[in-house]
């Protein structure tokens, strides 16, 4: 896969972290023909919503 952020893009393998500082976009793309599991975490809000975060659902 490929992890995407403001500085550009790099590739992504399994146990592969990335942290993105507050107000810094970022995203990943699934490359490969396998499912991928992501883990993500945030802190210094009480919800997702309350994050700011935009989730793209066209997949």
């Amino acid at each position: 896969g490929h992890i995407y952020t403001d500085d550009g893009t790099a590739p992504a393998g399994t146990g592969d972290v990335i942290w993105t500082p507050r107000g810094r976009w970022h995203g990943f793309d699934n490359t490969g023909d396998e499912d991928v599991v992501l883990v993500w975490g945030w802190r210094g809000c009480g919800s997702l919503e309350d994050s700011g975060y935009e989730i793209d659902s066209t997949g």
